[in-house]
């Protein structure tokens, strides 16, 4: 055997050092390459998804970035996979090579230490691989579900343009705003308030007039090709009653249609005083009748049934309701500014007036000379209240005693004028019952029957101007004399109403009411046992037979018809007759004749404004029970004095030469209409729970015993449910809920005055506040004045 020599061995080592230094430099150098092959890899995922979130920000449409992303992911995992499978071969390569001297050489140390560094390398690898296929998953659904946000988004940023747009549109085509943008620019926003009030009238008896159609007038026009009468039956009457009611009902649809068919000649006349064949139609309560109606239900077993009595008493329910809620919210937007009064605490008292004083709507030069004369009314007419108070500072014992006398002696007046007014409706009330058998001819009795009318709106025009004079000889201060001269014509139009109803329930009522023996074969014939016995004789003219009062409900509610065309006349008389002709006269001899320059054009004074439209609203309210058509004439009449109004005041009056506060204006409005609404719910509700109705007409008439009223129907209808339902609605009946609801009441009352309380508290330390802050700048700027001057004298030293 021959042994290697040394030299050999040694040159031996020495090749093999060199081959296993190239081979780990090639490994080297291939792992480097790997290194920036992955990070190359890294580059161009993180570039696209910056690409991607650039797409997301730019593009509707985020799909592209997406496969962007799975594209280079797909190409990086190939090279990756590519550079493994060539050093895997290389490493088995390795392996298979032999040692010629049987021990472990350096390459085999070398190639081992390789092999556990490419393990090692390849499990960093797929760990990485995982990192980077779930980061691209990751921005994948994120990409999808941003875009689906920004999708989103952009939709409904869409539809709120389109209904900004719209909205625009609707103002720009709208008449409403263009007549409120007319009135602003010539006579500013507080002016505009009344002609905003009476549009949300407009809107209000409109809403009232749909309840109305939905619930009465269509039901009604569905009854008229049934059977007329009677599918109702008052269980709790007997047959004799019920035998009654049929007759009386029957003799008054008789006298209706014979009355429209024999005097054709009188159309005119039944229109002007809702009689005739006008009361045959759906205008007054008689008409409507007392029918259920059932309709056939193909889904349930049950019959739906229609009451008609009860479907026309909730409906006037549910209109108040309503209409009390409308008010009520209408009211709070305003009332905050009413509470919040700076104008006589505050410590600048000229402040709001000189720089919030002016209104920037107006565009007319005219009516900003107007605002100036109203500007400088407010601080004349503020100068003078100054001077007043000083002057009430400093009476003596003997000019208030003059004074309180002459107060009391005009209040004595105007109670006076005001019992005055009532007993002067009151008889026009009784001597138009009392003529309602007389021999008149057609004038005198159409005369006759609008007298109440026609008194109750000449005085509503001549007693509030009497109180306004009446109140600037009191000595009170502008606004105080302004205020309690409308609450008492305020209290006149209010109360000549009730007057007019109360009369009218007096006398058909009480003075009508007399026991007589009215027999079953004579009652088809005899008028008084139908209707009202203030007449005793048996009628047989028929031009006294269609005077007489069958349906006292029909024949309120012709009054009222009348009160609302007297109104709509009057109104338009005024205009038309006194204030154009004035109008005219003062622009032709304002400069020759001295007394007409003095008097000026007639004026538009807000508060009297708002108490014709809030009478003609308290008609309506008052009537609608006994003339369910009068919402309807109401909307029509408020409708066409809005465009009244606006000629009067854009043509025809001044305008007002008292400044007046939007807000506050539209506050004083809702305060009126809402105590106005009270009074007479308060009094039609009394009418519907204690009076009895006709026996002749209207949906109530099974309930004209003496036993029943109106409200029957409700407590009838309760008694036919169920027996749970029915013990629901007794319990809100029992002293179980109207105490604690008391209780909570008056809890609730007592936690609201304590916060208003703190809110008073609140703002008179805030108010402190800023008089303290006014007056430390009024010391910072003397001390200012106080440094310049200093600095003059110095430099001229």
């Amino acid at each position: 055997m021959n042994l290697p020599l040394k030299s050999d061995i040694k040159h031996l080592s020495e090749s093999s050092l060199e081959q296993s230094t190239k081979k780990v430099k090639s490994i080297s150098v291939h792992s480097s390459q790997v290194q920036h092959q992955r990070k190359s890899t890294r580059h161009q995922i993180n570039l696209a998804f910056q690409k991607d979130c650039d797409i997301q920000s730019s593009s509707p449409d985020n799909v592209d970035g997406s496969k962007y992303i799975v594209s280079t992911f797909s190409s990086s995992i190939d090279v990756i996979a590519n550079d493994n499978e060539a050093i895997d071969a290389e490493t088995l390569k390795k392996e298979n090579e032999t040692n010629d001297f049987g021990l472990p050489s350096f390459k085999q140390r070398m190639q081992r230490m390789q092999c556990l560094t490419l393990r090692s390398f390849k499990a960093k690898q797929e760990r990485a691989q995982q990192q980077v296929a779930q980061r691209v998953r990751t921005i994948i659904q994120l990409s999808e579900t941003q875009s689906c946000i920004n999708y989103t988004k952009r939709f409904l940023k869409g539809i709120k343009s389109m209904f900004d747009a719209l909205i625009d549109l609707w103002y720009r085509l709208n008449f409403w705003s263009q007549q409120f943008r007319e009135i602003e620019g010539h006579f500013g926003i507080a002016t505009s308030t009344y002609f905003r009030f009476t549009r949300w009238l407009v809107n209000l008896n409109f809403m009232v007039f749909f309840l109305y159609l939905c619930f009465i007038y269509i039901p009604q026009l569905s009854y008229n090709n049934l059977s007329d009468y009677f599918t109702v039956v008052n269980d709790t009457g007997s047959g004799s009653f019920y035998n009654k009611m049929v007759l009386c009902s029957k003799s008054y649809k008789e006298k209706l249609t014979t009355r429209r068919a024999n005097h054709h000649w009188l159309t005119f006349l039944d229109i002007a005083q809702g009689t005739g064949f006008l009361e045959n139609t759906m205008l007054f309560y008689g008409f409507y009748s007392n029918l259920t109606v059932s309709l056939h239900n193909d889904f349930s077993s049950r019959n739906v049934k229609y009451n008609m009595g009860l479907g026309y008493l909730l409906t006037v329910g549910i209109s108040f309701v309503v209409v009390f809620i409308m008010i009520v919210r209408k009211s709070s937007t305003t009332i905050k500014e009413t509470v919040m009064d700076f104008d006589n605490t505050a410590y600048p008292l000229y402040t709001n007036a000189v720089f919030g004083g002016w209104d920037y709507c107006i565009n007319s030069e005219k009516m900003s000379v107007y605002k100036q004369r109203i500007i400088y009314n407010e601080f004349k007419a503020t100068l003078w209240e100054v001077k007043m108070k000083k002057k009430r500072e400093n009476r003596s014992t003997r000019e208030k005693s003059k004074l309180y006398l002459k107060r009391l002696i005009i209040n004595l007046v105007v109670l006076a004028l005001l019992v005055g007014s009532f007993y002067t409706i009151y008889l026009t009330t009784d001597y138009l019952i009392k003529n309602q058998t007389e021999n008149l001819s057609e004038f005198n009795f159409l005369m006759v029957n609008y007298l109440p009318s026609i008194v109750i709106s000449i005085l509503n025009a001549i007693v509030p101007e009497i109180f306004w004079a009446l109140s600037k000889v009191e000595e009170y201060s502008n606004s105080f004399a302004t205020h309690i001269t409308i609450v008492r014509a305020v209290f006149l139009r209010l109360s000549s109403v009730w007057v007019l109803v109360v009369s009218l329930y007096y006398r058909l009522h009480y003075k009508g009411r007399k026991p007589m023996d009215c027999p079953e074969e004579n009652m088809y014939n005899v008028t008084r046992c139908c209707g009202n016995t203030l007449w005793e004789s048996i009628i047989e003219n028929d031009k006294l037979e269609r005077r007489t009062v069958k349906c006292w409900e029909s024949y309120v509610g012709q009054q009222f018809y009348k009160l609302c065309i007297t109104d709509f006349m009057s109104v338009t008389l005024i205009v038309l007759s006194i204030k154009i002709p004035r109008r005219i006269i003062h622009h032709h001899l304002q400069h020759r004749i001295w007394v007409i320059k003095k008097l000026g054009r007639a004026k538009f004074d807000l508060p009297l404004q708002v108490l014709d439209i809030v009478y003609s609203q308290t008609v309506c309210w008052m009537g609608m029970f006994f003339n369910p058509l009068l919402p309807a004439l109401t909307f029509i009449k408020v409708f066409y004095f809005f465009f009244l109004k606006k000629f009067e005041l854009l043509s025809v009056a001044e305008a007002p030469q008292i400044a007046y506060r939007a807000s506050r204006s539209y506050s004083f409005f809702q305060t009126v209409l809402l105590v106005s609404f009270i009074i007479i719910t308060c009094l039609l509700g009394y009418m519907i729970g204690n009076l009895k109705p006709s026996m002749s007409c209207g949906p109530f008439r099974v309930y004209s015993s003496d036993e029943f009223v109106m409200f029957d129907v409700v407590t009838n209808e309760i008694n036919s449910w169920p027996t749970v339902p029915q013990k629901i609605v007794r319990y809100f009946e029992t002293a179980a809920f109207y105490v604690p609801a008391f209780l909570i009441s008056l809890l609730s009352i007592y936690y609201y005055l304590a916060v208003t309380a703190g809110y008073k508290k609140m703002e008179e330390l805030l108010k402190e506040q800023l008089k303290s802050e006014a007056h430390d700048k009024q010391f910072l700027l003397a001390r200012v004045d106080e440094i310049i001057k200093r600095g003059q004298w110095r430099q001229e030293d």
